[in-house]
């Protein structure tokens, strides 16, 4: 493609579309210019040169002149620059003159200052020293520039300094005093400009950060002060912290004799910023400190504490807590109001989370962890040692803030964090002392933040749970005087208790809640006995109480009547008590009632939240009496604050909050009745009546669309900075949330577990926030005229408001009626009275002209939503033709934003189709008004409201969309980069039109390909564009043109873009990278890496290979280290899982390592392509290999600074190791083959798995012996599933040893610490399963290695003890004092549920054992024995298991019946409920049941098996346990011999099997269905369980339907398993038939199915389901014998043929297996009849059986058959069913035998066919079958016999050999029936052909070996007519068989078909004479020329025979070669 422009194109052009050409060929040269080679360059640079010197006269806009600039930039550093200098002139030219304001002139500047910021960038120094003069025009322009001018100077200096370095120092001083005169300049993007300018600067001029430093901090907090926009708060936030952070770093070498410049420490750079976040700019007329200086100060603390580097911050530690806690300490940082004083501790919370919680490495953090413990001690005092604060009022700020942060790291750290309770003195460590210091400090907020953090410390380590819980307990009790005890406990043991249903999993003891409980209750009682700690009791107890309903309805349930009193108690009971109150209570006994009223309704607020199990109608009916008293207590509350005083507000505030939340979570139809009078309170409220404060909802942008972000800039809450930016916001209060705004908070169940503190909003916001949310909730259920009442309310109350507060009660009016518009959507209830809509839509448009952007966004919204629930469709068109008319009159801004969104709204809303015909006008009237530059914010509105109609409009749009993006890509052309909100709404317009152009991007048509190419110039605007909102639109727009058309998106260019975005300081860039990283790797992982290469990463020699500078998985498994937000590290693994499901299988080392490193906490060093651990060839190079990596680990953890990677990162990478393993075995089975993986990888053919399981089981020991316990479990399962994949590899150098036995000692070494006293029972029970799957894999044949495991699973059993056996054991130990340490110290740690869960893990693992156990017994018999190369006996076969488990087995099956009792408990119906033990079962208690019921449903399948295995085996039956003495049920049913307890077992066992195959397989854990069905096969196994099934009728049948079932859903595995369960027991059911008719002397059949009509009744017949298995499984193998196919089930057409054949030839042998087993089902099923039912199933069967017969013999594409074992069965199968006695004799004989016919004439017809190839063989071998088997009637029916002997003589035609022998031999079998009936027709027909054949052999002699083969068996055919025939005639027949055998005679015969036939007529000859001797010596006698010949053949065949025999002898005298080496020992004695 040709570089220069083509200027006849260009000047083809309309105007308009000259921009967009000229900015894609400058964009086309620029991606061309690094690939051209200088050659090329050469002859048209020059013309190059002078296009582009041209454009920089021209006028152009930002975009073209940043790509132009760029151009000029690459073409000098590329090509010759000897043209540098005359462009760098004609840029000065246009400098020259900056007085001149023309448009031209400007434009021709602005392009200039570009092309010279660009060169002096690319080309650096070697621009000479004309730098100088640009210098000077520069900053002679810069006084007469505007803003646009301003900015773009400041960036042309930044790019010179960067490009000139220590070049430009001539001019540094007066560039310094340039940018630091623009920080303060009122323009937002010159102040960015002037930052970073001065960054760049600080780079190369030290003055600046130091004789400077404290000039420049001062200039920056002018520039912060006033600062309105979040980038330039950043941007000066970033150039305070940089320079900051500079003086830390080594000063340059300064010249000899210069005095070296002061650098300024830590200590004084932290008091610089303490200094400017408490006085700021120190301005004395300014008498407070902007928010906005704060917010900018708060991020210049994290700019210049990540400036110092991990290491810097970790040794500064201490300075940097003490400084930042003493900013809190002084007055004027908290400012003059609690809410100031919350935003200054958010402030510095926002630091210490940025900083310790997101920078710093584990070690690191528990070091901060650490100092913040100490710095409380010291600055509280050690509340034991009975020191006090001094001063608490000074440090309750300090102290809330880094208690605070101490939580978020105890949640980041997890159990790493235990050693803080043992470090340090006090029985819980320092960090007792530190949160016991804290929560006794008498301020709410410094104590609440304690009690936070004791949440978080029960979070991160569940272990210290319950003494926590005991600490409070302890305290509570003990402190009858403080009331800081109190309420600090109070306020921790519900910080606690709120935690332990989500968090905590391991859960609390029952006990623990009851004695919470009871604490309470005393509490509350005694809080009347002591007034002075009156108000604090009651607080505490009922903040107790609350939290206590978090716990869930197993806990909540025994307490439910005493809260029902209670919560009654806390209100009066009628309206004269309330007025009673009145009168008797004074201000302090009003405190304390409305603290117990409002607790109450907190309680009955989480009630109903966590227990709606509970909420039954008659709760229901009390909790609702209780709300409408509290309600009825809110009118008059107002008359008590003014009686008392406003000290009772907030109580009474805090009343309505509870109740408005209480009522938001109940049924609105439950309180019904209650509708008027909360309407008038809540409307009092928001709309402020009794309430002289201006307060409006913080809920309105919430209720506004997510799209109009842009609008009201809520964007910035999607960044990292969003604490901070919240301060900012317009509502009120905003950013001010804390802890004691709302206590509940401590125990709400929706916190995230991120390590932030919850924040609720003042008391004041979150009552209207309340109330707006229950408005909307009830407004639906309003009658119309209250409605009505309402809005006019609304508009009279907004109408008589003033100033300020009108805007107030404006926002809370539309925040309402929005939530009520959404609530009238939800209950698709719609507005129908004209005066109701007309008074809405006069309250809306009057806030359409509001000075409040929010609001006119929120009427806007209103008219949206209002279009959706009017029904009166005049509405749409009078509101959109009003909003034309004014958007044509109205001039003024306001006007015209607020109409302009309402177009927008009103097609959001109602699509499309319902304002299409206003669709045109629409779109003008928005196109005319985003054109006005005159007005950047009806740009940006108008703007917004096309994106909305081009997202919703559809197909309608698609006429619209070539002329919009037309004007999107012009106005991205033109506008100044400035204006950023037009950028972002141009962006989400190109966004919006992409999806409407959707799968028509991929066209070829020249329009098509047009609007492409705007589309992707658009996007490459966007991308270069400095605002990263813009720059997400434009990855976004190129996420979906990738989606749409793949090969239009260039990946080599995107990639590398979304790699500098996933480095990006902005949240919603690196999201929006990660998003489209996400989409593209699922279909182009391979070429997205290879794009990622050429990024920065991929051409850093020196960086690591595993590191995040070198690949772009490493880049992203580092992300998740520092990344908080969900969204975005969501986006990260789903990223990370789908490079690694692409790329693992052909690069598992580079992945593994990968892991590995993670963590090893380092990066791990790659050794080449050729390296690779597990090579096989040479074992030394595998621990070479290993080696290296280990030190080139400890070399970079030395060389890098960087955190080591946190533990959720440990687990993901574990997780990934899991799925590389899944990935590689799915994908070859190469990567489980040692051997020939080590060939293919010699032979450089790939990398493989196997190669690298040191790898494996390292990570996987590296993960279970960590110290967190969730990266524990996933590194047990990990070791699991090791073990699944290779146990089955072999070792190829120790011949019968597994590959993975070498590696037995890491993993005993890894299981061995789970099994430790302290261990968590997760984790124990992770470590069972391990142990099981490694003693089951067969991996270690030594069983003494085993007993090193099964040790430790025996130590796990010790703990395995009934519930009424450890309550014996704890009574003992009462008694005497002594016992078990550890089981008194662990038992009492957690929920009883946990030790459920960890016992059945135990027994489940040793179930698993047992059955494996079982299983290898059996088939170790049936091993064959093999040697080794020397001759040694190799040991294959698994040890006996059996000797692990017999010793433990008496107690294992009694603890495995009692777990299957109590699983089966749990699974029955609520109503049986009653009939349960009150107190659980033998493993369980009534309290926790329900989380105990999900560990049994996850572990009884294996016990079921183990037990149905035990039940099975001979040698167990009648054993007993001798712990079995108790006479209980369970005992009785576990150790039990009587026959009822057998009864019992094997109910139970067929129960739980039965249900759980009747149950939905989503409810039912892996694996179960399999383990059932072989549980009942082992089950019917046993001859006593097969007779106890047949005697029950009704359980077999729905038994053999639930296996029907089953083989209509499941696997085939499960399908054989499950018809064996069914030949098993229709067996027993038939033995059992017999023996009834035994008993009934009844052998004619009139026992059994059927009766005597036949009929057999579905749902209860044993037959009728029976064939319903049958029929389910011959069709999963012959889908052609299904119903649906019963006209084409034999074939008969070549399309039935194609189906047929197809279908066997995917027949798999187990399939054919299936099959089999049905069809010997199948001959059963008549002898479970009686003789009419034999009738009504016959036809069935005999319609299936040759059905079967005949599918099963179509032969495949190579003539063979596919299925021999089906027909042999089939064929069996029908002999059976033919002989049957019921077809020869009885009533129903003549039936049969009429359906034999039928059967006998079906196989015919499918022998006959020849369109179907058929294995003819078979079929005629049938017709034998059917002949020799049928009673004579039926073979001589005359159909069947005629039609038969034509088959026959056909197929003794036939053209193939095989064919007719088949046919010969079906005719002996024939000829020989009893019934000479039936067999003479055949002999008559088909005998004389056989003579005749053979005759013609003697004068034709055979010339192959199947022509012999026909002629022997014809021979043995006329043989058996011989025997046959009747005395009088075997004469004549002896002279027909004896000539024709002589004549076949041959005294030499020399081919091998000779041979055969002469061989066998001369052994026919010598058995005929003896048999016959009469016949045979007549015809000798009759014929003496045969006897001649026949004793000639007889001297042949003797002397053939002789000579045979003398070689055989001479081969037999050949001597053995003697052995060349001789054994010195004799062997033979061993």
């Amino acid at each position: 493609m040709s570089l220069t422009l083509d200027a006849n194109a260009l000047s083809k052009l309309d105007a308009s579309k000259k921009p967009v050409y000229i900015f894609n060929w400058l964009r086309n040269v620029e991606e061309s210019l690094p690939t051209t080679p200088k050659d090329v360059l050469k002859p048209c640079q020059k013309t190059l040169q002078d296009q582009l010197n041209q454009q920089i006269t021209a006028s152009h806009g930002p975009a073209i002149r940043c790509v132009l600039g760029r151009v000029f930039g690459l073409m000098f550093s590329i090509g010759d620059s000897m043209g540098l200098r005359s462009t760098i002139s004609l840029c000065h030219d246009q400098l020259k003159n900056p007085k001149d304001d023309s448009p031209g002139a400007v434009s021709s500047r602005l392009t200039a200052l570009e092309c010279l910021g660009c060169i002096y960038l690319k080309l650096g120094r070697m621009v000479g020293p004309s730098f100088q003069d640009s210098a000077q025009f520069l900053f002679k322009a810069v006084k007469y520039s505007e803003q646009q001018g301003k900015a773009e100077i400041l960036q042309t200096f930044q790019r010179l300094l960067t490009g000139l370095g220590d070049g430009a120092s001539a001019i540094h001083k007066d560039i310094y005093k340039l940018a630091k005169s623009c920080l303060t300049d009122k323009s937002m993007s010159v102040r960015c400009a002037a930052a970073r300018c001065l960054q760049e600067l600080q780079q190369s001029a030290v003055f600046l950060y130091t004789t400077e430093l404290e000039a420049v901090v001062a200039a920056c907090v002018r520039g912060l002060d006033g600062a309105t926009t979040y980038e330039a708060r950043c941007t000066v936030a970033s150039l305070m912290g940089g320079v900051l952070a500079a003086t830390q770093r080594p000063l340059p070498p300064t010249p000899p004799g210069t005095k070296v410049p002061k650098r300024a420490s830590v200590d004084e750079c932290l008091g610089l910023l303490v200094n400017a976040f408490v006085r700021g700019s120190g301005d004395l007329l300014k008498s407070s400190i902007s928010r906005e200086l704060r917010v900018g100060v708060t991020q210049g603390f994290v700019s210049f504490l990540t400036g110092l580097g991990l290491s810097g911050v970790e040794r500064h530690i201490t300075k940097i807590l003490a400084h930042l806690m003493d900013l809190l300490y002084q007055p004027k940082a908290l400012g003059n109001s609690h809410v100031e004083a919350v935003y200054t501790r958010r402030c510095i919370a926002f630091v210490l989370r940025r900083i310790f919680g997101r920078r710093l490495g584990e070690a690191a953090q528990l070091q901060a962890a650490r100092t913040i413990c100490q710095e409380v001690i010291k600055r509280l005092g050690n509340k034991e040692s009975g020191s006090e604060d001094s001063d608490a009022a000074q440090s309750q700020h300090a102290i809330a803030v880094v208690m605070q942060e101490l939580g978020g790291l105890l949640l980041g750290l997890s159990t790493m964090a235990s050693t803080l309770f043992t470090e340090g003195s006090g029985q819980f460590g320092m960090l007792g002392s530190a949160i016991h210091a804290a929560i006794l400090h008498p301020n709410r907020s410094a104590s609440l933040a304690a009690a936070w953090c004791m949440r978080c410390a029960a979070i991160a380590m569940p272990s210290q749970l319950t003494p926590l819980v005991d600490r409070c307990l302890q305290e509570l009790s003990s402190s009858k005087v403080s009331s800081e005890a109190i309420q600090g406990y109070g306020h921790g043991l519900a910080a606690v208790i709120g935690c332990v249903r989500q968090h905590c999993p391991l859960g609390l003891p029952q006990s623990k809640s009851k004695a919470i409980f009871s604490l309470a209750e005393e509490i509350l009682r005694s809080a009347s006995q002591n007034t002075r700690m009156a108000l604090q009791r009651t607080k505490a107890a009922w903040t107790i109480l609350s939290a206590l309903m978090t716990l869930g309805p197993g806990v909540v349930r025994p307490n439910v009547p005493r809260m029902l009193l209670l919560w009654r108690n806390a209100f009066p009971l009628s309206a004269k008590e309330t007025e009673a109150e009145k009168s008797k209570l004074d201000q302090f006994a009003w405190q304390v009632t409305l603290a117990g009223r409002s607790g109450a309704l907190c309680a009955i607020n989480y009630f109903v939240q966590c227990c709606p199990d509970l909420l039954t109608d008659d709760v229901s009916r009390r909790v609702v009496s209780v709300l409408e008293c509290a309600l009825g207590t809110l009118s008059s509350m107002h008359a008590v604050c003014k009686q008392h005083g406003v000290q009772l507000k907030a109580s009474a505030a805090m009343v309505r909050l509870r109740l408005y939340q209480t009522l938001q979570h109940l049924s609105t139809c439950s309180y019904e009745s209650l509708f008027g009078s909360l309407l008038r309170e809540m409307v009092a409220d928001f709309t402020l009546t009794d309430n002289p404060a201006n307060i409006s909802s913080s809920l309105l942008r919430s209720f506004c669309h997510g799209e109009d972000s842009v609008l009201l800039g809520s964007w910035s809450e999607e960044t990292d900075d969003k604490l901070l930016e919240d301060q900012l916001q317009g509502n009120s209060a905003s950013g001010s949330g804390a802890l004691e705004h709302d206590v509940s908070c401590l125990y709400a169940q929706d916190q995230a577990n991120d390590g932030s503190t919850p924040g609720p909003l003042p008391l004041g916001v979150a009552v209207i926030d309340s109330s707006v949310a229950l408005f909307g909730k009830i407004f639906p259920r309003v009658a119309t005229k209250h409605r009505q009442q309402l809005l006019g309310h609304f508009g009279d109350c907004i109408r008589t408001a003033k100033a300020a507060r009108q805007q107030h009660i404006q926002i809370n009016i539309f925040t309402a009626f929005l939530a009520a518009l959404r609530g009238l959507v939800d209950h698709k209830n719609g507005l129908k009275e004209p005066d109701l809509i007309s008074t809405a839509n006069s309250l809306i448009m009057g806030a359409l002209a509001s000075n409040d952007a929010m609001l006119r966004c929120a009427a806007g919204e209103a008219l949206g939503r209002m279009a959706q629930v009017v029904e009166d469709s005049k509405f749409m068109g009078n509101t959109v033709q009003t909003c034309f008319e004014t958007l044509k009159t109205a001039r003024d801004a306001l006007s015209r934003t607020g109409h302009s969104l309402v177009l927008g709204c009103l097609h959001r809303y109602t699509g499309g189709m319902s304002s299409g015909h206003h669709l045109t006008t629409s779109v003008g009237i928005l196109q005319a008004l985003a054109q006005d530059a005159s007005s950047p914010a009806v740009q940006v509105w108008s703007l917004h409201a096309l994106a909305l109609i081009a997202d919703t409009g559809g197909p309608l749009f698609r006429g619209y969309v070539q002329q919009t993006l037309s004007l999107v890509v012009n106005l991205m052309l033109t506008v100044a980069s400035s204006q950023v909100e037009v950028h972002q709404c141009l962006g989400r317009c190109l966004q919006a039109l992409v999806t409407t152009l959707g799968p028509e991007l991929v066209g070829g048509s020249s329009s098509v390909g047009d609007m492409r190419s705007s589309c992707l110039a658009g996007c490459a605007i966007m991308l270069n564009h400095p605002d990263a909102i813009v720059r997400v639109s434009a990855i976004q727009c190129l996420q979906q043109i990738q989606l749409f058309a793949p090969t239009s998106v260039a990946l080599r260019q995107l990639v590398p873009c979304l790699c500098d975005s996933l480095s990006s300081n902005h949240l919603l860039l690196r999201r929006a990278a990660a998003s489209c990283l996400r989409q593209l790797v699922q279909r182009q992982a391979e070429e997205v890496i290879a794009s990622a290469s050429t990024y920065g990463g991929g051409v850093v020699a020196s960086a690591p290979p595993y590191s995040p500078a070198k690949c772009l998985e490493a880049a992203l498994l580092g992300m998740l280290d520092v990344e908080i937000d969900g969204q975005l590290r969501s986006d990260i693994c789903d990223t990370v899982t789908s490079l690694l499901s692409t790329c693992a299988p052909s690069k598992p080392r580079h992945w593994l390592m990968l892991c590995y490193a993670v963590l090893s906490s380092a990066a791990v060093a790659d050794s080449g392509p050729g390296g690779g651990a597990g090579d096989g060839d040479d074992k030394a190079d595998d621990d070479e290999d290993n080696e290296s990596m280990v030190t080139t680990i400890r070399t970079e953890e030395k060389a890098t600074e960087s955190s080591a990677p946190c533990w959720p990162s440990k687990v993901f990478a574990v997780e990934c190791v899991e799925k590389i393993m899944n990935v590689c075995r799915n994908h070859s089975a190469t990567h489980v083959d040692f051997d020939q993986a080590r060939r293919m990888k010699s032979a450089g053919q790939g990398d493989f798995l196997v190669l690298h399981l040191l790898e494996l089981v390292r990570t996987a020991f590296m993960a279970s012996t960590g110290n967190v316990n969730l990266v524990r479990i996933t590194g047990l399962k990990a070791l699991k599933h090791v073990i699944d994949m290779f146990a089955d590899v072999p070792d190829p150098e120790y011949t019968g040893h597994a590959l993975l036995e070498q590696y037995q000692a890491q993993i005993v070494a890894a299981l061995r610490p789970a099994f430790a006293a302290d261990t968590p029972p997760d984790v124990t029970a992770a470590a069972c399963q391990v142990c099981s799957t490694w003693i089951s894999s067969g991996v270690s044949r030594d069983l003494s290695d085993l007993r090193t495991v099964q040790t430790l699973m025996v130590s796990s059993l010790k703990k395995v003890r009934t519930r009424k056996e450890e309550e014996a054991a704890a009574g003992r130990m009462a008694a005497t004092s002594e016992g078990d340490s550890s089981l008194e110290t662990t038992s009492g740690r957690y929920n009883e549920s946990t030790a459920t869960m960890e016992k059945l893990a135990v027994l489940t693992a040793w179930a698993e054992v047992y059955v494996k156990a079982r299983q290898t017994e059996t088939g170790k018999s049936d091993a064959p024995v093999a040697v080794d190369e020397f001759g040694d006996p190799i040991t294959t076969s698994s040890p006996d298991l059996l000797q692990l488990v017999s010793p433990e087995l008496q107690r294992l099956r009694r603890f495995w019946l009692l777990c299957l009792r109590d699983h089966a408990m749990l699974e029955l119906p609520s109503h049986f409920a009653p009939q349960l033990p009150p107190d659980g079962g033998s493993f369980y208690s009534s309290g926790t049941s329900d989380t105990a019921a999900s560990y049994y449903s996850q572990s009884w399948p294996p016990l079921l098996l183990a037990v149905t295995y035990w039940m099975n085996s001979d040698a167990l039956k009648g054993t007993q346990d001798v712990a079995g003495g108790s006479s209980s049920p369970a005992t009785a049913l576990a150790c039990g011999t009587s026959d009822q307890d057998k009864l019992d077992r094997y109910r139970l066992a067929m129960g739980l099997a039965v249900k759980s195959l009747c149950s939905s397989m989503s409810d039912q854990p892996k694996n179960s269905q399999s383990m059932s069905v072989k549980s009942l096969l082992q089950l019917f196994s046993s001859s006593w369980s097969c007779e106890q099934l047949a005697k029950d009728k009704a359980m077999l049948v729905e038994l053999l339907s639930v296996l029907h079932r089953v083989l209509l859903t499941a696997d085939l595995a499960i399908q054989l398993d499950a018809i064996q369960v069914v030949n098993l027991v229709l067996s027993a059911y038939k033995a059992h038939l017999v023996s009834d008719r035994a008993a009934a002397d009844s052998a004619s059949g009139d026992v059994g199915e059927g009766g005597s009509d036949g009929d057999l009744q579905p749902g209860r017949s044993v037959v009728f389901v029976s064939l319903e298995v049958c029929l389910s499984a011959i069709v999963r193998t012959f889908p052609m014998l299904s119903p649906q196919h019963v006209n084409t089930a034999l074939g008969g057409s070549d399309q039935a043929h194609t189906r047929a054949l197809q279908r066997s030839a995917a027949v798999s042998p187990l399939e054919a297996s299936l099959a089999v087993s049905a069809a010997s089902i199948l001959t059963s099923l008549p002898d479970l009849c009686t003789a009419s039912g034999s009738v009504a199933v016959l036809p069935t069967l005999l319609f299936l059986l040759t059905g079967m017969l005949c599918e099963a013999s179509v032969l495949d594409t190579k003539g063979q058959q596919r299925l021999p074992t089906v027909s042999s069965s089939c064929l069996q199968a029908l002999k059976t069913v033919a002989s049957s006695a019921l077809a020869r004799d009885g009533p129903v004989s003549e039936r049969w035998q009429s359906m034999l016919v039928s059967a006998m004439l079906t196989v015919v017809e499918a022998a006959e066919q020849q369109d179907t190839k058929r294995d003819s063989s078979v079929m005629l071998l049938a017709l034998a079958v059917f002949v020799q088997s049928v009673p004579p009637e039926v073979a001589g029916h005359s159909s069947v016999q005629s039609r038969t002997i034509s088959l026959l003589t056909q197929s003794f035609r036939h053209e193939k050999p095989e064919v007719q022998r088949k046919c010969v031999q079906a005719l002996i079998s024939i000829f020989q029936h009893a019934e000479q009936s039936v067999s003479t027709p055949f002999i008559h027909s088909l005998g004389t052909s056989i003579v005749e054949r053979l005759h013609g052999a003697t004068t034709v002699r055979p010339a192959s070996d199947d022509e012999s083969n026909i002629l022997v068996e014809c021979i043995r055919a006329v043989e058996v007519l011989l025997g046959a025939a009747e005395e009088s005639h075997r004469v004549t027949m002896m002279g027909l068989l004896l000539p024709l055998l002589i004549d076949l005679l041959v005294e030499a015969p020399t081919s091998s078909a000779a041979k055969i036939l002469n061989n066998y007529a001369l052994e026919r000859v010598k058995a005929i004479g003896p048999k016959f001797p009469a016949a045979f010596k007549a015809v000798i006698a009759a014929n003496p020329s045969l006897k001649q010949r026949l004793e000639a053949a007889l001297r042949g065949s003797q002397a053939a025979q002789g000579t045979l025999a003398t070689k055989k002898t001479a081969t037999s005298t050949v001597q053995p070669a003697q052995p060349t080496i001789k054994l010195k020992m004799n062997f033979g004695k061993f």
